[in-house]
């Protein structure tokens, strides 16, 4: 198995890579964005290169890992283009962001937003491959820490981050009635000390 992971997504591949983030995020993408189509088309023309770190297996597309540091996210899309994609529904997406503001990242640390491999590559690899990228971006770039969230629903990636070094920080609580609208009652964040 040839993986390759590097920044960038190729202009043929950033469809994929928003199919890829969609249907791994799909049970909480589809309450605030409702139309798959619709968010392929918007994600796809937002994502950023330097902190879209994309996987390769020979030369088609399996995985990507979304980051954010100092103020920027892989999705470079400003609140006004998201209303002028979206209308009125870009409310449920400034709603995602509110419940989740514990996500911005600290200085100094690296907040991975994203991490996504396709259906049928998924449990071979290549998260733990896209995570030790991460990693060493990290470490040669002067951060002093990673940090993650994971659902409380989600074991295998739990697992994964476990695995890799991850502890856990701190566990957020969603409140209801938002917790039942997105199918989860908490977030775990989790840290990995460089």
């Amino acid at each position: 198995m040839n993986i390759q992971i590097r920044f960038g997504v190729p202009e043929n591949q950033r469809v994929e890579v928003a199919k890829i983030l969609y249907d791994t995020f799909e049970d909480k993408f589809r309450i605030f964005f409702r139309n798959r189509s619709k968010f392929i088309a918007f994600a796809s023309n937002c994502l950023r290169d330097d902190r879209t770190l994309v996987a390769f297996k020979d030369g088609v597309t399996v995985g990507a890992a979304g980051l954010e540091w100092e103020g920027k996210n892989f999705l470079d899309a400003s609140f006004q283009q998201t209303v002028e994609v979206y209308g009125l529904g870009a409310l449920r997406v400034g709603l995602l962001d509110i419940l989740f503001l514990f996500t911005k990242p600290a200085k100094n640390e690296l907040l991975i937003d994203s991490l996504a491999v396709s259906e049928d590559e998924r449990g071979k690899g290549i998260g733990s491959k896209l995570l030790g990228s991460v990693i060493e971006y990290a470490r040669s770039n002067g951060f002093d820490r990673i940090r993650l969230e994971v659902v409380e629903t989600n074991h295998n990636a739990r697992r994964l981050y476990e695995r890799i070094g991850f502890t856990e920080f701190k566990v957020q609580k969603i409140p209801y009635p938002f917790s039942r609208l997105i199918g989860f009652g908490s977030v775990t964040e989790m840290i990995y000390r460089l």
